[in-house]
């Protein structure tokens, strides 16, 4: 939506005079970078994948775009920053300190960051990257190898602004979190060989 700003000023002077057509109104004010705006939100989904593979974590910028569409990927954010990420609540056989996140090192841009860093296109990137289409923080867990199958809650703090009611049965906005999956689904046990392409 474009904003339309105008401004009024009641003018006076110390003796109470006032001119002929009071109040004074300015308008069609100048944004220096346009006057576009949408509303936003960071959105981050659930994930499933192999404890033996790395996983990404589908977490971008967003911004609503139509009834029909709903939210999208905001492609043009290149801004956003203050996002930081928690691992809680390890189910299965997955514990603390068998993943992390991908990042410049530890604890990187995300706080969760891996001890060695990891190859520039596969870190964290806050603010969100165009690289990949714009609007995504590149967030990976590290594959937390074999025999660590299980499930931890990732949960974000996001600026207020960026919350959205993810929760309708609690009253406000929160922050987006989602559950990442490694290794659940064994597959068919007669398999002999499999691709994904």
């Amino acid at each position: 939506m474009n904003a339309v700003v105008s401004l009024s000023v009641n003018v006076a002077d110390s003796d109470g005079v006032v001119p002929a057509s009071n109040p004074q109104t300015f308008s069609s004010i100048a944004f220096t970078n346009g006057n576009l705006q949408r509303y936003g939100r960071v959105a981050f989904r659930n994930a499933v994948g192999s404890e033996l593979l790395n996983l990404p974590l589908p977490m971008h910028a967003e911004y609503f775009f139509d009834t029909t569409s709903g939210f999208i990927q905001n492609s043009s954010d290149t801004c956003t920053t203050g996002v930081t990420l928690a691992l809680a609540n390890y189910g299965g056989n997955l514990s603390a300190g068998e993943t992390c996140l991908l990042d410049t090192g530890s604890p990187g841009v995300s706080g969760l960051g891996c001890a060695v860093a990891a190859p520039l296109g596969q870190r964290f990137q806050m603010p969100p990257t165009t690289l990949t289409g714009g609007g995504d923080f590149i967030a990976i867990l590290k594959a937390p190898g074999a025999g660590n199958n299980g499930t931890v809650t990732v949960t974000t703090t996001v600026p207020t602004w960026l919350r959205y009611d993810w929760n309708t049965s609690n009253v406000g906005l929160e922050s987006p979190s989602g559950v990442a999956t490694f290794g659940i689904f064994q597959g068919e046990s007669k398999r002999i060989f499999q691709i994904e392409k």
